[in-house]
């Protein structure tokens, strides 16, 4: 996993899963926390690995990569939630974690969604 993909708008837990990911081997993490930010950071560098909130302040996280699959292909995705989720509404393989969420769930979740 070389670049990582945070789609998250709550500052601290965005630093939080940046940290975590850092630890797990990311060798670059960017954080995006609007709808249009996540698009934009994944045409500049195309992520190996999202993990995304659903809710954000300015837009949507499922739309988000929703858009950035349509434009670069299928890849891990992990979605962050304090809301529940309908499976229906996620990219296929997508791993689903419910906030609030400890870093060894986190880990585990990446260590699915990467082998």
């Amino acid at each position: 996993m070389s670049h990582v993909l945070v789609i998250e708008n709550a500052y601290l837990f965005a630093e939080y899963l940046k940290d975590i990911v850092t630890m797990a081997g990311a060798g670059s993490v960017e954080i995006a926390t609007t709808q249009s930010a996540a698009i934009a950071a994944a045409n500049e560098q195309k992520p190996n690995l999202i993990m995304s909130d659903v809710h954000l302040d300015e837009g949507n996280g499922v739309a988000a990569v929703g858009d950035i699959i349509l434009n670069h292909g299928e890849m891990p995705i992990i979605f962050i939630t304090g809301t529940k989720l309908e499976r229906a509404s996620c990219p296929h393989g997508s791993i689903i974690l419910q906030k609030p969420v400890t870093p060894n769930a986190i880990l585990a979740a990446i260590n699915e969604a990467v082998m």
